[in-house]
């Protein structure tokens, strides 16, 4: 590989600082690598203006709710460029245009961040480390200066994503309408553009096998993909010794969408007809939540949006998490649950078969089969003196393979990486 004048340090560029993000930056910053962040929305925690919104109730507090998941650490100060302007149009676009509408300000806002990380950031450093869809411009110049491109890849190959989504057009006709004008017309773009980003990648680091296998399957080359699963965040405290009285508790939480399998979720629940001994507890937001309001079964409650604290609490009181996903990269919000404790009852394309392993931790059933998930849940009923023993085996599935694990395997992989840049 050719070397230029490029920095021996990592340029990072990301539309979000993800929870999962969040932390293979520490160790980079850790290890000195950590050049540069380029993203769109982060706040400073000193900035005055934030702190003049902590609030224990009222508007300053809820608008303080919303804005803490763009606060960065203080680790990152002093190495974040923030493109914020267009993002902010992205989201008042969200909650003001029909779905077309805002899905063309997305696309907007997305492929113009990455020309302004192509224009002013790549091909300073050894290594460019971007994410899907928003890195095209910015791996062809750094490229062109003799860099390197890391690709950071949290969700199947995009053809896997059109295959699913196709197939659930096809099941749920009557959704079409909705789905078609956002999705259809953009899908070969979309995924003509990641597969250009793939090509120019030097390695995928995909954050589960599952991922990985998606890829090789679409022939991409497997010695230019490597693995690391997500680690589990910190676990909490739980009783294990006894079986909780009243309901079972089943808890799904995430986006209110086709690919989480919530018609699936629906029409187990259904079949299932518990009645009153069982409870489904639905957190999210989506364009699947009057779906769900319409189906008027007495005993599912839809809690809406979250914070993670509130979701942490709903977990702890849960007795199994469920969810029936069709496509994911790794979902953290398995890792999650194990964390607090609950059995889960996913599916292969929820990513999670890297960290628990079926029948010991976890459940998995077929995906678009509610029939199979029903029958899970049924024995998740007949067997609930059992769920506290496969719970705190999840737990401590989730001791053993920490974020800091995940964070170490993840930084020898950019230290090897970067050797082999300069030799």
């Amino acid at each position: 590989m050719r070397q230029r004048a490029l920095t021996s340090q990592v340029l990072v560029s990301s539309v979000d600082l993800r929870p999962s993000l969040m932390s293979v930056l520490r160790g980079m910053h850790d290890a000195d690598l950590l050049a540069k962040v380029v993203t769109t929305l982060a706040f400073d925690p000193k900035a005055h203006w934030l702190r003049a919104l902590k609030a224990p109730h009222g508007v300053r507090a809820s608008l303080y709710r919303k804005l803490s998941n763009r606060v960065m650490p203080e680790f990152l100060s002093g190495k974040v460029d923030c493109i914020w302007w267009r993002e902010c149009l992205r989201l008042l676009a969200g909650r003001a245009l029909n779905p077309v509408a805002g899905h063309k300000v997305w696309l907007w806002s997305e492929l113009n961040f990455d020309a302004h990380v192509a224009r002013r950031y790549a091909g300073r450093h050894a290594i460019l480390y971007g994410m899907e869809h928003s890195s095209l411009l910015s791996f062809e110049q750094q490229k062109r200066n003799g860099g390197a491109c890391m690709l950071r890849q949290v969700t199947a190959h995009g053809r896997f994503a059109e295959a699913m989504l196709q197939r659930e057009l096809r099941r749920f006709p009557e959704q079409a309408a909705h789905y078609a004008p956002i999705f259809r017309a953009d899908f070969e773009r979309s995924i003509a553009r990641k597969e250009q980003e793939y090509a120019l990648a030097d390695r995928i680091i995909a954050n589960s096998s599952y991922v990985a296998k998606s890829f090789i399957a679409q022939g991409i080359s497997a010695d230019k993909l490597c693995v690391v699963p997500t680690g589990f965040p910190a676990i909490s405290a739980r009783d294990f010794s006894k079986v909780k009285s009243g309901p079972c508790i089943f808890l799904f939480a995430g986006m209110l969408n086709f690919r989480k399998g919530i018609p699936d979720l629906l029409a187990a629940w259904k079949a299932l007809a518990a009645q009153t001994e069982a409870e489904l507890w639905i957190a999210g937001s989506g364009e699947l939540a009057n779906f769900i309001a319409e189906a008027g079964f007495a005993n599912i409650t839809l809690l809406g949006h979250v914070s993670p604290s509130e979701l942490k609490q709903r977990m702890l009181a849960a007795d199994v998490f469920v969810l029936p996903t069709l496509l994911e990269g790794l979902a953290h919000v398995t890792l999650e649950a194990a964390a607090c404790g609950l059995p889960v009852i996913t599916t292969e394309s929820s990513g999670a078969g890297d960290s628990l392993r079926d029948g010991e931790h976890a459940f998995y059933v077929p995906e678009a089969d509610p029939d199979a998930l029903c029958a899970r849940m049924r024995w998740c009923l007949d067997h609930r003196t059992q769920l506290p023993e496969i719970g705190a085996r999840a737990q401590a599935a989730a001791s053993a393979y920490s974020r800091v694990d995940a964070n170490a395997k993840h930084l020898r992989l950019v230290q090897d990486f970067l050797a082999q840049v300069h030799s």
